[in-house]
């Protein structure tokens, strides 16, 4: 089982404990796409979090394969091919991350458009019904 880094989690509340594992900057997009390709390389998490400074990224996937949240398999060959996929654990933050990919949709989509204007950058997802 899995363990919060540097934290007594019987002395935090449970959602805290649960935000540990989700909400720190990338985990829950992480948690996202692999549930949504189930294997993925680090190269493409990348593409996929175009913000995340590399190193930032690395330390993220290395934390959350400490905590048993992530596998990280490394493959043979030249060059060396590393890939990323959930664990049992992993999976079972699925309902919390979709729940907030949901919260996110019906907030942004509720914005008025001068407080969320279309630009270059705006994601697709929020114009999809």
């Amino acid at each position: 089982m899995a363990k919060l880094t540097n934290k007594n989690p019987r002395e935090l509340p449970p959602v805290e404990v649960c935000f540990h594992f989700v909400a720190s900057r990338f985990r829950g997009t992480i948690i996202w796409y692999l549930m949504q390709h189930k294997t993925m390389r680090y190269s493409e998490l990348k593409r996929c979090l175009p913000t995340a400074n590399p190193k930032i990224l690395s330390q993220k996937l290395h934390e959350m394969e400490e905590e048993g949240i992530i596998l990280r398999h490394e493959h043979g060959g030249m060059p060396p091919k590393v890939t990323y996929t959930l664990t049992e654990l992993g999976e079972s933050l699925w309902p919390v991350v979709r729940s907030a990919h949901e919260w996110g949709l019906r907030y942004v989509r509720g914005l008025a458009k001068e407080d969320a204007p279309h630009t270059e950058d705006a994601r697709e997802i929020y114009d999809l019904d």
